[in-house]
């Protein structure tokens, strides 16, 4: 998140508990720059909106918030312009994803932000179920191998997994 970049990025932690919550912010630039850790404290009731760009602007940042005390969510909130996009974040890492639908249609774009905190490389494979193929019944469009780096982020248009379509 930088500014001028393809997005700006915040995350919001949030305390519906009736104690203080602290939340540690990690941001990783990626390659073999140093983390950047923020911390805050979250009063009950409270929210703690951060900026990433403002802890460190890079353009593609990966983010790690840990929390203690109190109950906290943690969501992730994009813009760009006029354009937002909002979500939960992960409690926990998966071997499986699943992301709801959006949009390639004309003037559109669809990106998966792709993070990877471990301390080894990982391998993603991605797959697309668009409207047109799934009427057709045709093999969905399946982009394999893509390498995400340990501690860095990486940023994929669907149209590299697929041909636009108006719904994915």
């Amino acid at each position: 998140s930088n500014p001028g970049g393809r997005a700006d990025e915040t995350v919001m932690v949030t305390n519906a508990g009736s104690t203080p919550t602290l939340a540690r912010v990690t941001v990783f630039p990626g390659g073999d720059a140093a983390l950047v850790v923020k911390r805050y404290r979250v009063a009950p009731g409270g929210v703690a909106r951060v900026r990433v760009a403002d802890i460190a602007a890079v353009p593609e940042p990966g983010v790690v918030v840990e929390t203690r005390g109190g109950r906290a969510a943690v969501e992730h909130l994009v813009s760009r312009g006029p354009d937002i996009a909002l979500g939960p974040c992960a409690r926990e890492p998966a071997a499986t994803w699943r992301f709801a639908g959006g949009t390639t249609g004309k003037g559109a774009e669809l990106w998966i932000a792709l993070f990877n905190p471990f301390p080894d490389d990982a391998i993603v494979d991605l797959l697309a179920a668009v409207p047109s193929q799934r009427r057709g019944g045709a093999a969905y469009p399946h982009q394999a191998g893509q390498q995400v780096r340990r501690a860095e982020g990486r940023g994929l248009r669907r149209r590299d997994v697929a041909q636009p379509d108006s719904l994915v």
